[in-house]
């Protein structure tokens, strides 16, 4: 995410093209606090991924400190993807969850038109949509397998492939 802009451009449409699978990297690169520059681009970049972004970003937040759950929430937020509403309103409704994770998270579910911050009616309608086969629970509908994700403080974010008929 760095260099001229010719390189930049180029990494970004690699980034994009890796969609999900460029998340670690761009998690890691995001909240880093190395660079505010760097920062900039990875949000960018992580726009731009869009809906496909929406899990990783959600399996990272209980793993990072209140400050970086901040700034992922409003990534969430624009994004726009209610399938992230059960794990901000999780991250919300936590114990020892600070007043600016409570605000960027009240903000982020208003920007998607959530209501609600019932964790078990947010669960359920998430469940729901699984079912009935919703846009967006897939990253890659027509592919084999499907990555899931789990965030380790040691490692970071990780992804697990299962297979798209489970």
């Amino acid at each position: 995410l760095n260099g001229t802009l010719r390189q930049q451009t180029f990494a970004m449409r690699s980034l994009e093209a890796a969609g999900a699978y460029a998340m670690p990297a761009l998690i890691r690169a995001f909240t880093a606090g190395a660079s505010s520059s760097q920062e900039l681009m990875a949000e960018r970049a992580i726009l731009n991924i869009g809906r496909n972004a929406v899990l990783p970003l959600c399996e990272s937040l209980n793993g990072l400190p209140a400050g970086q759950q901040v700034r992922v929430i409003r990534v969430l937020g624009e994004v726009g993807s209610k399938i992230a509403a059960p794990w901000i309103a999780s991250v919300a409704n936590a114990k020892g969850a600070t007043s600016d994770v409570r605000q960027a998270a009240s903000e982020a579910m208003s920007r998607m038109g959530v209501s609600s911050t019932d964790q078990n009616a947010l669960w359920t309608s998430m469940a729901r949509s699984f079912i009935v086969g919703a846009e967006g629970l897939l990253p890659y509908p027509a592919e084999m397998q499907q990555p899931t994700w789990r965030f380790d403080g040691d490692h970071g974010l990780m992804p697990k492939m299962v297979s798209t008929g489970v």
